[in-house]
């Protein structure tokens, strides 16, 4: 896939504005920071789990993907034990289709949770890595 493939088109009266996929994935990546219950996020398992949230990669296990002027979010996560998954599931997928869509103006279509690991309690890597 090249580079112009990955992005939107925008058109007004004054020229185009494009969106980079990697920018609706840093916009979900916020926007599941803000959720309780998170302990991170997953690239995959063969890359490794759980990039614990704070300044690095906001991406990291996210992918998105444009086709006719829709998108769709894969996010893998990482929660904290105790968590009800369907619920912070759901808060999440919520959460990133308001923000997606009110931030870049792209109709999302599925926002799709993968729940690669739960984080036990006690579990340095949170603090360390915040």
């Amino acid at each position: 896939m090249d580079q112009d493939s990955k992005k939107k088109a925008i058109a007004n009266s004054f020229g185009e504005t494009k969106i980079h996929n990697d920018v609706i994935a840093t916009i979900a990546g916020l926007a599941v920071a803000e959720v309780p219950g998170i302990a991170g996020m997953s690239g995959s398992l063969v890359g490794g789990i759980a990039e614990i949230l704070g300044k690095k990669a906001r991406d990291k296990g996210i992918k998105v993907e444009l086709v006719d002027n829709c998108v769709t979010i894969e996010i893998s996560i990482v929660v904290d034990y105790g968590t009800k998954i369907p619920e912070v599931a759901g808060q999440i997928q919520k959460r990133v289709k308001d923000k997606v869509e009110k931030l870049t103006g792209n109709n999302v279509k599925a926002v799709n949770i993968i729940v690669q690991g739960v984080r036990l309690p006690g579990d340095k890597n949170k603090e360390e890595n915040r």
